[in-house]
């Protein structure tokens, strides 16, 4: 494995600002207000994304997650699972859609999860810049959310709209015959809402993301990222400020027939 040139302490950021994503990380920082937040928390995501490709145009995706509220206590906050279908239009641009279900854990609600059963639709634009990949996704998700169970069970509507912007370029060249390879990995996320026990509180999140890509084989990579959110709890009534340690596992299968 051959790292890229200019491996002295300054050639990481010189690396950035060569293509252009140290202007892209300070404007995340200026976006995700760090002090406003009332409450801190540390949470550990695990995720295993899975990407079939039956055809040129069509594809399978399905994604599971298990959320912990304190990683040094693992006090489970949030499980999910996630199922859809993508269609692709080039090598630039599908778009995609599904359903998931989410269902979250609240130590002050009577310790018990609650539901919430979503629909997802995306664009996503890939934008390839030599060896760097750029991305453009956007998502809109209808929501609906149980705030209590029981008798009394409640269950109220919202609408999501999610951008994301992100990149990921090469850190070492991949010898001949090899596909391991480190590549560092950036996205700034902001999500609007709107609907149910809302009101005029649209901002949800705001989550800058950044860490390592390792591609370990040809069909499999794992990302190791730290993400900073900023969020508002509506079933808690209280802003968060959190920092996520994500793990996450991506599976791509090729059923696509080969030429020749």
């Amino acid at each position: 494995m051959k790292i890229l040139k200019n491996p002295g302490p300054g050639s990481f950021f010189s690396v950035l600002a060569r293509r252009k994503i140290l202007p892209f990380l300070g404007v995340s920082l200026i976006l995700s207000p760090f002090s406003s937040a009332i409450a801190q928390n540390e949470e550990l995501w695990l995720t295993y994304n899975l990407q079939a490709r039956f055809n040129a145009r069509w594809e399978g995706l399905f994604d599971v997650n298990q959320r912990w509220g304190d990683f040094r206590n693992f006090n489970a906050a949030q499980a999910a699972v996630r199922i859809g279908a993508g269609r692709h239009f080039s090598d630039k641009f599908s778009i995609a859609g599904g359903y998931a279900w989410f269902g979250t854990y609240y130590e002050d609600k009577d310790n018990f999860f609650l539901d919430e059963n979503r629909l997802w639709e995306q664009l996503l634009w890939r934008i390839h810049r030599k060896k760097m990949l750029l991305w453009h996704r956007i998502r809109t998700e209808q929501r609906f959310r149980e705030f209590s169970k029981g008798s009394l069970a409640e269950t109220e509507f919202s609408f999501r709209f999610r951008y994301m912007f992100g990149a990921l370029f090469p850190l070492t060249r991949v010898k001949e015959g090899k596909t391991f390879s480190i590549s560092a990995q950036t996205a700034w996320e902001i999500m609007l809402h709107a609907g149910g026990r809302i009101d005029q509180d649209y901002f949800d999140q705001n989550r800058l993301i950044a860490g390592f890509n390792w591609q370990l084989s040809r069909s499999l990579s794992l990302a190791t990222l730290y993400q900073h959110t900023l969020r508002y709890s509506l079933p808690q009534d209280k802003a968060l400020n959190v920092h996520v340690f994500r793990v996450t596992l991506n599976h791509q299968l090729d059923f696509r027939k080969k030429s020749g």
